[in-house]
């Protein structure tokens, strides 16, 4: 973990919030611009789930205390998440999103060496069938 990166990584579980709702509150808790957060997913205020926030701010997770908003697990980095990002994306997640952690810490949080995240965006089905169905002959031939 690096604790002197610039963006902080929450994992929060929600209960009785929307995330637009949680996103516009958390930026004033913060004191910061909406701008500054990126997220995963969205939900409504009758669901209870967990969502990933990136915050462009160095701050102190253990100081939030949000009511119905219970931080499991935060960590800096240096680099940006790409969360609720638009763009399709295939990310190799234990040498981008998670490098930071060790191999045990990987195996704990369930990714493995030869894990392959596909983060798929706004493009057309079949225009992402085709360049998965071209990437897969690359790396087969490989």
């Amino acid at each position: 973990m690096n604790p002197t990166g610039k963006y902080t990584i929450l994992k929060v579980k929600l209960t009785n919030w929307d995330t637009n709702r949680f996103l516009m509150y958390l930026s004033r808790y913060l004191r910061i611009s909406r701008k500054r957060i990126t997220y995963c997913g969205t939900k409504d205020k009758r669901g209870i789930t967990t969502q990933y926030f990136c915050v462009n701010s160095e701050i102190q997770p253990e100081r939030i205390g949000i009511k119905d908003a219970e931080i499991l697990d935060s960590f800096r980095t240096d680099r940006m998440l790409n969360l609720g990002d638009s763009r399709s994306l295939v990310v190799h997640p234990a040498s981008t999103t998670h490098r930071q952690l060790g191999p045990d810490d990987l195996a704990a949080v369930g990714i493995t060496p030869d894990m392959i995240r596909l983060s798929l965006g706004l493009e057309h089905i079949d225009d992402l069938l085709e360049d998965l169905d071209q990437a897969l002959a690359v790396a087969h031939r490989a």
